[in-house]
C-alpha cells in the first residue's frame, strides 16, 4: 500500500488469488477513512461485481463508516454520495459525463487487460478517467495477452505521458515489421527500454512466489468422431464448406468463420449462420466427457467444473449430467446474482459448474472443487488461463487435475499447445491450417 500512496498510479500485476483486491480495498478504506481522498471508483467485469461486494463486506469494518455503490441501470441518484462506486465496462460507457462530473479521485480498473485495445470505447473512458484522477490503479494477471502493445493503453491510463502520445509511434519504435506488404509483425524491439520504463509503476506477483499450492495436472483425452463428422471437418478446413445433407451446406468465406466452423464440428455440431439453426453432428465428446463425470462418481468426487464455447455444448452437457449430477449454468445471459447463488450452492453441496468460457472464466471462486473439464475453449489465452485458475487458487489444498478433450484429426491438440505457450492462437491456427493444405 506504501507503494500505491507514494507513486500515486500503481499497476498490480498479480495472478488470480493473490488478493489484490483486498490490497486495493485496505489502501482505498485508509485513504478515505483518514481523508486522503473522497470519492473512489472501480469498472470491472459484470460478473465480477458480486466479488466486489462480497470483499467488501469481509475487509471493510462497520467501524470505518464507509459506504459504496453499484451502479446498475435506472438505479438511484444517491450514488453521487457514495464513498466507492462500482459500474461494470458497459453502464460506465453510457454515464461517461455523468461519473466525470462526479470526479473520482482514485479510479481502479479491474482485469485491466480489457482496456488494451486502445481503440475501444471501454478504454477511451478509461483514457478520459485517467486524466481527471490523482490516483490510479489497474489490476490484472495478464497484463500482456499477446504481445506487448497491449500495454499501451492500459498505462495510457495509469500514467498518461509517460508512453508515446500516440499508439502508432508506440508500435513503430517497439514493432519490427515483414512479410507482404511489410504488415507483418515479426519481432519486437527495444523491450527492455520500455520494462525500465514501466518499472516503477507496477509489481508483478505470482502464487508460487508466496504461495505453495498444489500441482496444476494436465491430461490430454483424445476423442475419435465418427466417420461423417471426420469428413464435414476435412472439407470445411480444405474448402470452407460443410455438406450437413443432401443439397444443404453451411459455408464459411472468411478465415475466423472457418476457425469457428471447426469448432463446433469438433464440439459436435454445426450452426447454419443463414437459418441460425444447429446441426447435430456427432456425440463422441459427450461420450467422452460421460466417461470421465461418471468415473469422479465412482471416486466419490463431489464436483467438477466443465468449461465449453458454444451455447449448444452447455445445453448438451446439461442434459447430459443432469440425471446424475446437480448442475449449475454460468453463460452471458446469467444474472450476477443468481452466478452468485449457483456459485455458494456448488461451494456447499457439490455439483457440476457448467461454464462458458468466455463468460465464466472469471471472478468465481471454486477452489472448493479440484477437477476440471475442458469441453471446448475460444482462442483466448487469458480465458484458459483464468478458467484454471477458478480451482487453482488460495484455499486450494489437493492436486488439481485439468481433463482437455480433443478431436483427432483436427486443431484441437494444437490449439491447447498454442494457449499453454501464450500465442496468438486465431493467427498461428490459420497458419497451421495453410501448412496443412499444402502438404495434403
Amino acid at each position: 500500500m506504501k507503494k500505491i500512496f507514494i507513486q500515486k498510479r500503481y499497476g498490480l500485476f498479480f495472478e488470480m488469488g493473490t488478493g489484490k483486491t483486498k490490497i486495493v480495498l485496505d489502501f482505498a478504506g485508509s485513504m478515505l477513512h483518514h481523508k486522503k481522498i473522497g470519492r473512489v471508483l472501480v469498472l470491472a467485469p459484470l460478473s465480477a461485481l458480486a466479488t466486489w461486494e462480497d470483499e467488501i463486506r469481509l475487509n471493510w469494518s462497520p467501524d470505518l463508516k464507509l459506504n459504496y455503490f453499484v451502479l446498475r441501470p435506472n438505479c438511484s441518484p444517491l450514488w453521487r454520495r457514495s464513498h466507492l462506486v462500482i459500474s461494470n465496462y458497459d453502464y460506465a460507457k453510457r454515464i461517461k459525463k455523468e461519473l466525470g462530473e462526479w470526479a473520482p479521485d482514485l479510479v481502479v480498473i479491474d482485469e485491466s487487460h480489457r482496456i488494451k485495445n486502445p481503440y475501444a470505447k471501454q478504454s477511451k473512458l478509461a483514457h478520459y478517467l485517467g486524466n481527471i484522477c490523482r490516483y490510479a490503479i489497474i489490476m490484472t494477471g495478464t497484463p500482456i495477452g499477446n504481445h506487448p502493445l497491449d500495454l499501451w493503453s492500459q498505462f495510457k491510463f495509469l500514467v498518461p505521458g509517460l508512453l508515446d502520445e500516440k499508439f502508432k509511434d508506440f508500435k513503430e519504435k517497439h514493432v519490427i515489421y515483414g512479410g507482404a506488404g511489410g504488415y507483418q509483425i515479426k519481432k519486437y524491439k527495444r523491450l527492455d527500454e520500455l520494462g525500465k520504463k514501466i518499472a516503477p509503476f507496477a509489481r508483478s506477483l505470482k502464487k508460487s512466489e508466496y504461495l505453495s499450492l498444489p500441482k496444476k495436472n494436465f491430461i490430454l483425452c483424445p476423442v475419435e468422431m465418427g466417420e461423417r463428422a471426420r469428413q464435414m471437418y476435412k472439407t470445411m478446413e480444405e474448402d470452407f464448406v460443410a455438406y450437413i445433407e443432401k443439397d444443404k451446406t453451411v459455408t464459411a468465406p472468411i478465415a475466423l468463420a472457418k476457425l469457428t466452423k471447426l469448432s463446433q464440428i469438433s464440439g459436435g455440431f454445426i450452426r447454419d449462420t443463414k437459418t441460425e439453426e444447429d446441426h447435430p453432428v456427432h456425440e463422441a465428446k459427450l461420450e467422452v466427457l460421460k466417461g470421465l463425470t461418471d468415473d469422479l462418481l465412482e471416486q466419490d468426487s463431489k464436483r467438477v467444473v466443465i468449461f465449453a464455447r458454444f451455447k449448444w455444448e452447455l445445453n448438451k452437457i446439461r442434459e447430459l449430467l443432469s440425471p446424475d449430477w446437480c448442475t449449475y449454468q454460468i453463460s452471458g445471459e446469467i444474472s450476477p446474482g443468481e452466478r452468485k447463488l449457483a456459485q455458494s450452492l456448488f461451494s456447499s453441496n457439490g455439483g457440476a459448474m457448467i461454464c462458458q468460457i468466455a463468460s465464466g472464466s472469471a471472478s468465481m471462486n471454486l477452489q472448493t472443487c479440484n477437477y476440471t473439464i475442458f469441453y471446448s475453449v475460444d482462442y483466448s489465452h487469458i480465458n484458459f488461463m483464468q478458467a484454471q485458475d477458478r480451482t487453482h487458487r488460495i484455499g486450494q489444498t489437493l492436486p488439481c487435475f485439468y481433463y482437455l478433450l480433443a478431436c483427432k484429426a483436427t486443431l484441437d491438440r494444437e490449439i491447447y499447445r498454442i494457449l499453454r505457450q501464450k500465442k496468438d492462437v486465431a493467427d498461428e491456427v490459420i497458419r497451421l491450417i495453410k501448412e496443412r493444405n499444402v502438404h495434403s
